[in-house]
C-alpha cells in the first residue's frame, strides 16, 4: 500500500505561511529566533523589512513534487549596510519566525537605498 496526502493535507501548512507571514526581512546571517529576524544588526540579522500580506503569498503545485507557496519579489528598504544573505518571513502578531531562505548569491547593500528579492518558494514533498 502507498502513501498519499490530499493537495488540502499540505497547502494548510504552506497556508498558514500565507495568512501568518507579516513581514519579510532581509537578514546578515541565518536568523534562528524571531528576536534575532527582527533584531537591527550586530545583536541581530535584520538589514532591512517589509511589510507583508496575503496576496503577496500564491499556492500552486511543487517544481517536481508536492505543494508549493510562492513568495513575489519585494523590493525591500535597507536600513544598515551589510551583506545579506537570507531571507526571513515572521508573524509580529505572535512573535514567531515562520521561515528562513538562504540567498544562493549574497549581496552586499548600503543603508538607505533598497533591494530586491526574487520570488522564492516553500515546498512541502508529495509523500514518499
Amino acid at each position: 500500500m502507498g502513501k498519499w496526502a490530499h493537495d488540502n493535507m499540505m497547502d494548510f501548512g504552506l497556508d498558514h505561511l500565507k495568512q501568518n507571514g507579516q513581514r519579510i526581512i532581509v537578514c546578515q546571517g541565518q536568523p534562528a529566533t524571531y528576536n534575532e529576524a527582527i533584531t537591527a544588526i550586530p545583536a541581530g540579522k535584520r538589514l532591512g523589512d517589509l511589510g507583508l500580506t496575503p496576496v503577496e503569498f500564491t499556492l500552486s503545485n511543487g517544481a517536481t513534487t508536492g505543494r508549493r507557496v510562492t513568495v513575489a519579489a519585494q523590493s525591500v528598504q535597507i536600513s544598515y549596510s551589510g551583506t545579506m544573505d537570507h531571507i526571513a518571513i515572521v508573524d509580529d502578531s505572535h512573535s514567531r519566525l515562520l521561515y528562513v531562505w538562504p540567498i544562493t548569491a549574497s549581496q552586499v547593500v548600503v543603508g538607505g537605498n533598497q533591494v530586491d528579492t526574487p520570488d522564492f518558494d516553500a515546498t512541502i514533498a508529495d509523500p514518499i
